[in-house]
């Protein structure tokens, strides 16, 4: 039951002196009044909302004490009834001057300072937990909506074993490797900063592969990258100890339409360097099956 009928049914009960049945749908009212405002964030209105809490909760009192005069009487309830109703439209559309000063006579909110300080304070800070609360859901969405690549594994010719036959270790090829991922537009512009995996690792089940597993996330949003047809590089990189510098090995490359939308694990063959980003010189790396692997996981993943 909507705020408005509580308030309504409590005048009607009101009207026949039944109090109980008043005291018990203004309570629901006030209940579901608190939490219906809770979405106000202009000051005014939250002010003018909480002079409503006040005057219905000065009438029940009023209502309970059968031996004092009510300081707020049925006919200033019956006043507040057309705000009610607007109020899911904003309390800026009642109409404010005498009609503001009737509703909310200054005289009977002097006494109640106190209180009406509590609840601005009590709603301004369920307002602005709520606020964060949306925050903190919209930034999830957000990641999630994010282009993420998921580099798996690097197969590549000149990886060793990580053990020969009796047991030795076998020289390693490459040191410190990492995978670059760039996201580039058709035109071969760069549409954000490039981001690179950690080390891989070697696996002894695994002799000519790079193991990574390793999610990259851009800032761009999955959707944009597809409806646009951003292209993704991907270059494997390794530690020349001689030169002291890092220096890539070998690049693929993955244009958005190719992406399968079920999050399908990908291949991607590896092609001589330098990168090409206007993608119009291919050589093949090596002619084994040793693949890029990766994952362009979609926003629900």
């Amino acid at each position: 039951m909507s705020a408005s009928t509580h308030f309504t049914k409590a005048i009607q009960a009101e009207v026949w002196e039944d109090i109980e049945e008043a005291l018990e749908h203004y309570k629901e009212f006030l209940q579901v009044f608190r939490t219906k405002i809770r979405s106000i964030q202009q000051r005014k209105e939250l002010e003018r909302a909480i002079k409503v809490i006040v005057l219905v909760e000065t009438r029940c009192v009023g209502l309970r004490n059968d031996f004092g005069t009510c300081i707020v009487e049925a006919k200033d309830i019956k006043r507040l009834k057309s705000s009610i109703e607007q109020q899911n439209r904003g309390f800026t559309d009642v109409v404010i001057g005498d009609q503001d000063n009737v509703l909310f006579p200054p005289a009977l909110f002097i006494e109640q300072d106190l209180r009406l300080t509590e609840l601005y304070a009590e709603l301004c800070e369920s307002v602005t937990a709520e606020d964060e609360r949306k925050r903190k859901e919209e930034a999830s969405l957000r990641v999630q909506r994010m282009l993420t690549v998921c580099v798996e594994r690097v197969g590549e010719k000149r990886i060793a074993d990580l053990f020969d036959s009796k047991g030795n270790a076998r020289p390693v090829y490459y040191e410190r490797p990492f995978v670059r991922v760039h996201l580039y537009d058709l035109q071969g512009n760069v549409v954000e900063t490039a981001r690179e995996t950690k080390g891989g690792a070697r696996q002894r089940d695994r002799p000519q592969h790079i193991m990574f597993m390793e999610d990259v996330k851009f800032e761009t949003e999955y959707s944009v990258c597809r409806a646009n047809d951003h292209v993704l590089f991907f270059e494997f990189i390794s530690r020349n100890r001689n030169k002291g510098r890092d220096e890539p090995i070998c690049w693929a490359c993955l244009e958005m339409n190719e992406v399968p939308q079920d999050g399908s694990p990908l291949l991607l063959e590896w092609y001589k360097k330098p990168i090409d980003v206007y993608r119009k010189k291919f050589k093949l790396h090596t002619r084994k099956e040793l693949y890029c692997h990766v994952v362009v996981l979609p926003p629900d993943a």
